[in-house]
C-alpha cells in the first residue's frame, strides 16, 4: 500500500506470505480433477449407465458419466417410476424377472451391508434392437454418518460377450456331438474289426489244412494257394486302410513325385478288381482311349488307391450280373501338367439321399449288415476323399437308390517329360540277366523268396543278413562287383539306413553311383524320406510286387 504525506507518496507498505503449500494443494486438486475426469471417462466407456438409489427415500438419480447419456429415462424420480420406465425397453419375460429382483422392497431387504449386491442379465432395446446387458446393484456405504440406506446400479452392454459365449457353447455342443458320433463309429468299428480280420485269417488257416490233406493233388494245392493269396490281399488291404486313415487324420501322409505309367496302373487295377467282378458275373470295362499322355509324374501309390477304392466299391456294391464302366480321359494339358478325369458308373444298389450326406465320413456304411454281405469297414471313401483333397483334386458323385452310382474324380498331375525325350527303352527282363545283386535281408523266408525271384530272371545274388555284413561285403569287394543293392531297413546289428550311409561314405569308386533300393514293410512317406536321406535311390514297400522290383532295378541300372 502507498503512504502519502501532503499529497505526495513517501513510502510503500507491503506484506509477504508463503503460498507454497497452497500452490501444491491447487496443483494436486487439478491432478485429482483430471484423474477423476479420466476415470469418469473410462467408466463411461465401460458402463452405459450408473444410477444412485436412496432406499430410505425411495428415489433414484443418474450419475452423469463423461460422454454418456441415457435417453430412455428421466435423470431422477422414484424407484417405482424407474421400474415403470424399464418396462418399455425390455421384453415382457425379462421385465417380470427384473421387477421381482429390483423393486424397492427387495433392494431394502437384500442390500443392508457392504458387499451385498443383486445381479441380472437381460435384454434391453437399443436403437430398436434388443441387446444383452448386465446389471449389478451394490450396497453403498454412507460415510456422512447419517446411516442412510443407499445403493448404486451399474449397467453395461454384454451383447458381444453373450454372442461369443453362445457361439462357444454351440461349438462345444457340435464338438460333443461330433466326438460322440466318432466314438460310436469307432466303437462299432473296433467291435466288428474282429470279424473283418478273422475272416481272411480263418480262410488262410483253413486252406493250409486243406492243402496238407491234399499234398499230392497239384490242382487242389494250386487252388488253395490262389485262395490264400486272395485272403492275404484282403488282409493287407484291411491293414493298409486302417493305417492310411490314421496317417491321414494325423496329417502324416506325404505325396511323392514319381514317374508312372497310367495305362499300366489302370491295367493293374482292372486285373485286381476283375477277380471280384468275375465272381459276381459283373462286366467291368476300363477305357483310357481319351488319354494322350500316359507317362506321368505324381504319387502313383495314392492315385492307384483312389481309382481302386472307387472301382472296387462299384463292384462290391453292385448287383449280380451288373456292370461297371470306367472312362479315364484327359480334360486339358499344357507343356508340363495334365488334368485327368476318371468317371466310374455302376448299376449297383445306389445310396439313399440321407446317406449321401455322410458318404465320405469314416467308419460309416448305409446298412451295417452290408459288412457281412459286401465286407469292408467303411473307410474306403473317407480315405479317397482325403487323398483327393491332398492332391488339390475334386471328387463328386450322383446316386439313386436301386439304380446305381456315378463317381467323378479330377486330378492334376505332371507330364513325365523325361520319358517322352527318351528314344529307346531296354526290356527290364533283358537287363536282369547276369546282374550282380547284393541282397540284404534278415528274414530267412523273405531272403529265400526274393533270391528265388531274382535268380529266376538270370541275376546272381550275394546274401547279407544284416547291415554291417552288407557294408563289410561291399567294402571287401572291388568297385563294380555289384550292379545293385537291395536293402532291408529294420535289421539287428546294423539297420539298412546306417548300412546305406556307410556305403555312401566309402572311398570306393562306385560308392556314390551304385543303386541302393530300400525294401521295407514301413511304407509311409516319412519312411521313404528317411531312406532317400540315407542315400538310397528308391524305396519299395513289402509285400514286394516282383515285377515292380525288376522294373525299378532295370531303370536304375540303365541310368
Amino acid at each position: 500500500t502507498t503512504v502519502y504525506e501532503q499529497g505526495l507518496p513517501v513510502r510503500v507498505v507491503g506484506t509477504m506470505r508463503d503460498i507454497d503449500a497452497w500452490k501444491r494443494m491447487q496443483q494436486e486438486k487439478q491432478l485429482v480433477e483430471s484423474l477423476n475426469y479420466e476415470i469418469n471417462h473410462v467408466l463411461g466407456d465401460i458402463y452405459y449407465a450408473v444410477v444412485h438409489f436412496d432406499l430410505d427415500a425411495g428415489t433414484y438419480h443418474f450419475v452423469e458419466l463423461t460422454g454418456q447419456k441415457c435417453v430412455d429415462y428421466p435423470y431422477n424420480g422414484t424407484c417405482e417410476e424407474f421400474l415403470a420406465y424399464t418396462r418399455d425397453v425390455v421384453p415382457r419375460e425379462d421385465w417380470h424377472k427384473f421387477r421381482q429382483r429390483f423393486n424397492l422392497r427387495e433392494m431394502r431387504r437384500v442390500l443392508t451391508k457392504t458387499g451385498d449386491k443383486l445381479e441380472m442379465e437381460l435384454r434391453r432395446k437399443n436403437g430398436g434392437v434388443y441387446k444383452w446387458i448386465s446389471l449389478m446393484v451394490s450396497y453403498l456405504p454412507d460415510y456422512s454418518g447419517s446411516k442412510k440406506q443407499q445403493a448404486v446400479l451399474v449397467a453395461r452392454f454384454i451383447d458381444d460377450e453373450r454372442r461369443r459365449e453362445m457361439e462357444q457353447q454351440q461349438e462345444l455342443k457340435e464338438a460333443l456331438v461330433a466326438a460322440h458320433t466318432a466314438n460310436e463309429a469307432k466303437s462299432a468299428f473296433l467291435s466288428q474289426m474282429s470279424h473283418d480280420i478273422r475272416t481272411p485269417i480263418n480262410g488262410i488257416r483253413g486252406l493250409v489244412n486243406v492243402g496238407k490233406n491234399h499234398i499230392h493233388d497239384v490242382d487242389k494245392i494250386e487252388e488253395c494257394l490262389d485262395e490264400i493269396m486272395r485272403s492275404s490281399d484282403m488282409l493287407v488291404d484291411l491293414v493298409n486302410n486302417v493305417l492310411n486313415m490314421s496317417k491321414l487324420e494325423s496329417g502324416g501322409i506325404q505325396l511323392t513325385e514319381e514317374a508312372f505309367d497310367l495305362q499300366e496302373m489302370l491295367d493293374d487295377v482292372e486285373r485286381f478288381v476283375n477277380v471280384q467282378a468275375e465272381r459276381k458275373q459283373i462286366s467291368l470295362q476300363i477305357n483310357a482311349a481319351e488319354v494322350e499322355h500316359y507317362h506321368l509324374i505324381g504319387s502313383p501309390l495314392h492315385i492307384r488307391q483312389i481309382f481302386q477304392n472307387i472301382i472296387e466299391n462299384a463292384v462290391k456294391f453292385n448287383m449280380d450280373s451288373g456292370s461297371v464302366n470306367v472312362v479315364c480321359r484327359e480334360l486339358a494339358s499344357d507343356e508340363n501338367t495334365v488334368e485327368l478325369e476318371m468317371v466310374c458308373a455302376d448299376t449297383g444298389i445306389g445310396m439313399s439321399e440321407e446317406f449321401q450326406k455322410h458318404v465320405f465320413e469314416a467308419f460309416v456304411q448305409e446298412d451295417t449288415s452290408a459288412r457281412t454281405t459286401y465286407s469292408g469297414i467303411g473307410l474306403g471313401l473317407a480315405i479317397t476323399k482325403k487323398l483327393v483333397n491332398c492332391m488339390d483334386g475334386e471328387i463328386s458323385f450322383e446316386s439313386e437308390r436301386g439304380i446305381g452310382t456315378v463317381f467323378t474324380v479330377k486330378l492334376p498331375v505332371q507330364i513325365d517329360r523325361a520319358y517322352y525325350q527318351l528314344s529307346e527303352k531296354k526290356d527290364p527282363l533283358q537287363v536282369m540277366k547276369g546282374l550282380q545283386i547284393l541282397l540284404v535281408e534278415d528274414n530267412e523266408l523273405n531272403m529265400e523268396i526274393t533270391e528265388y525271384m531274382m535268380t529266376e530272371q538270370g541275376a546272381v545274388v550275394t546274401e547279407a543278413w544284416n547291415g554291417k555284413e552288407a557294408a563289410d561285403i561291399y567294402e571287401g569287394c572291388e568297385s563294380g562287383t555289384f550292379d545293385v543293392i537291395l536293402m532291408d531297413i529294420m535289421m539287428l546289428v546294423m539297420n539298412g539306413l546306417e548300412a546305406a550311409r556307410c556305403i555312401r561314405a566309402s572311398e570306393k569308386e562306385d560308392a556314390q553311383s551304385i543303386p541302393i533300393i530300400a525294401i521295407s514293410a514301413n511304407a509311409f512317406n516319412d519312411d521313404i524320406a528317411q531312406s532317400l536321406a540315407a542315400g538310397m535311390n528308391m524305396h519299395l514297400a513289402k509285400p514286394l510286387e516282383f515285377q515292380k522290383v525288376i522294373e525299378a532295378i532295370a531303370a536304375l541300372v540303365v541310368q
